[in-house]
């Protein structure tokens, strides 16, 4: 067989996204093996521009489905308030065991705009483990829900990516994961923006299977009427 110039352009290509699956699956086990606490800030726990870059890369190689909705309720502990959050749920189309050396690894950039004991607060995530950061913490009325969106994005802009984990990788024994990001417990107003990553890789042989992306904005209003913006 004749060896051509596209054959060879063929190979570098191949040899290319082998040595980045690697340098990710690397850094994905790395991770891992921190043992970063839930809510802690940790420099190490996070992905730079160059690695979302070429993770948003492999998304068209290879994506599982991702679907967002929302929950919005009463609080169950303690009571009187509101839980809020956007559920992602993604289902994996490779064809393999929801088990090692198989695993999912997430990541989230999201601000929040939160109101607890007549404080109101605007919150950033920063390298760590779903760790945030205030903006912002200050007694004051309750935010003009008209401010909500100009809140988030001022939040949302400084924000970084962290590690979501996740504890649970499968659900169900099958091919899916659901994240859900958002509040267990708030006074109205209350708003979440965030962007989501999420990758299914081969530990053993460093390989990234899948790559999946969504992002969104959710806000909730008095008498728990929320409205919900899918933005990627």
């Amino acid at each position: 067989m004749a060896i051509t110039p596209e054959t060879l352009a063929q190979a570098r290509m191949g040899l290319k996204s082998t040595s980045r699956d690697r340098a990710l699956a690397d850094k994905f086990i790395a991770i891992r093996g921190y043992n970063v606490r839930r809510s802690k800030a940790d420099a190490r726990a996070t992905l730079t521009e160059g690695e979302i870059t070429v993770l948003q890369s492999l998304i068209a190689r290879s994506s599982p489905l991702v679907q967002v909705t929302t929950n919005v309720e009463r609080s169950r502990f303690p009571p009187g308030g509101t839980r809020a959050e956007m559920v992602f749920k993604t289902t994996f189309r490779s064809r393999v065991q929801p088990a090692p050396p198989y695993r999912v690894i997430r990541f989230v950039r999201a601000a929040q705009v939160n109101r607890l004991f007549g404080s109101n607060k605007v919150a950033y995530t920063v390298p760590g483990y779903v760790c945030y950061q205030d903006l912002s913490n200050t007694k004051a009325a309750a935010p003009d829900p008209r401010n909500l969106h100009a809140s988030l994005m001022r939040g949302f802009t400084m924000s970084k990516w962290s590690f979501d984990g996740p504890r649970k990788e499968f659900e169900g024994g099958g091919m899916t994961n659901k994240d859900t990001p958002g509040t267990m417990y708030s006074d109205l107003p209350y708003g979440i923006m965030a962007d989501f990553l999420i990758a299914l890789y081969d530990e053993d042989k460093r390989e990234i299977l899948e790559v999946g992306r969504a992002a969104g904005w959710l806000g909730v209003w008095q008498d728990r009427k929320h409205t919900f913006v899918r933005t990627r």
